[in-house]
Formats: structure tokens, C-alpha cells, sequence
């Protein structure tokens, strides 16, 4: 049967360990949960690892030793189950040729999501809007309340998957959509490219940002 370990700082992130998702993988393999990772020497994590067919690892990962990258022994597959991964799967190990995964593009529509609802509750001051209804109060000042993204000028910074299910979200609305993303070579439909971040704020009474922190960002 499949082998399946992971190496733990001090004990499984109950946010990624949960009921669930430990019967469904028992069902699958051979699932061994390590403790107290942190307290091995690389060459112990290395002995753990080279004797199972899969690393799984996430936010509670202790970090794989890189000398993984030049012998594995058995390991084949990197599975992290969250989305950054820098500080427990050393680039090393990446780059190596085993298969490295992380969750990809799948939280994509909820993060949007939530985007396109803090959007929309900026625009219509629904904060304000609670308050005063809580104070018998109900009124829609224009001055207060008017926000609309009907031919808004919408400016977003950074198109990855992220940033493109949000625009696919917001569409429908009709704003007028630019985005500034150096790293994507195409635009979603209906979209003008901005140069610069200077053109896309100059331009733009809304930001959305989508870009990872990184250097270059």
C-alpha cells in the first residue's frame, strides 16, 4: 500500500488534519503523522522520508531536508496541500525532478469572491448602512450611498487566477476594467493594459490587488 508521511513541527494543523480528511487518505494509503519534526536532524527526516512513497506537507510541515533532491530513495511525490510552500520545501527539492504540488488555482473563486464582496460593500457604505438601520435610522444619503460600479473605472494589479476569476466576477457589473500584470501575456476579454502602476492608479477611482508579495511586486 501507498506510504504517506508527514513531518510535523510539533503536531498536525487541525485546520488541514481534520476528521475527513484523515479517514479519506487512511482509506487510500498508509498514512504515518510525525511529531515533533523540528526536534530531527536532517539526516533522521531524510531516513523518514526516502522509505515513503509520498511527503505530504502544509502550514504545520517541520522543512524537508534538501538532501532529498540528490537522493530520494523511494519518496516520488511533494504533495503540499496549502498554497506557499518556501518555508518547509526547499527549492532544491523543486528543482530536482521530483513532483512538487501545491493547491494551485483552487481557492481561487472563494478569495474572489470575498473580493467582490468587500467591493461592493465599500461602495454602498453597507457599514453605515447597518449602523443606521440598527438605529432606526434607515435613510440612503446619495452622498453616502450612491457607489456603483457601472462605468467605474476599476483598476486591478495582478492577473493570475486569482485576479482573473475576479474580474470574471465583476464583468456583469459594467465596469470599465485595466490591468496592470507584467508576467501575463494576455488579458481576459474586454480588458485594457496598463503600462505601469502609475497609469493604473492615475486611472482608476477602485484597486483590486492580486499580486503575491514578492520582490518584483
Amino acid at each position: 500500500m501507498l506510504k504517506l508521511v508527514h513531518l510535523s513541527r510539533t503536531g498536525p494543523d487541525p485546520k488541514i488534519f481534520t476528521p475527513v480528511f484523515v479517514e479519506a487518505l487512511e482509506a487510500l494509503c498508509r498514512l504515518e503523522v510525525v511529531d515533533n519534526g523540528d526536534d530531527l536532524s536532517d539526516a533522521e527526516k531524510a531516513g523518514i522520508l526516502q522509505n515513503a512513497d509520498v511527503a505530504l506537507t502544509g502550514w504545520s510541515s517541520s522543512p524537508l531536508p534538501s538532501s532529498l533532491a540528490a537522493d530520494p530513495g523511494q519518496l516520488k511525490y511533494v504533495c503540499n496541500v496549502t498554497g506557499e510552500m518556501s518555508g518547509w520545501v526547499p527549492i532544491e527539492i523543486v528543482q530536482s525532478g521530483l513532483l512538487v504540488s501545491n493547491w494551485g488555482d483552487a481557492p481561487a473563486f472563494s478569495i474572489a469572491e470575498g473580493a467582490v464582496t468587500l467591493l461592493l460593500a465599500v461602495l454602498k457604505d453597507l457599514h453605515q448602512q447597518i449602523i443606521d438601520i440598527r438605529d432606526d435610522q434607515w435613510r440612503l444619503d446619495p452622498e453616502e450611498f450612491g457607489g456603483t460600479l457601472l462605468e467605474a473605472n476599476l483598476g486591478v494589479y495582478g492577473c493570475g487566477a486569482i485576479g482573473r476569476k475576479f474580474i470574471e466576477m465583476v464583468m456583469p457589473f459594467g465596469p470599465i476594467i485595466r490591468v496592470f500584470d507584467p508576467f501575463s501575456p494576455e488579458l481576459p476579454d474586454h480588458c485594457i493594459r496598463a503600462d505601469n502602476l502609475r497609469e493604473l492608479f492615475s486611472q482608476s477611482e477602485i484597486v483590486a490587488v492580486h499580486a503575491g508579495l514578492t520582490d518584483d511586486t
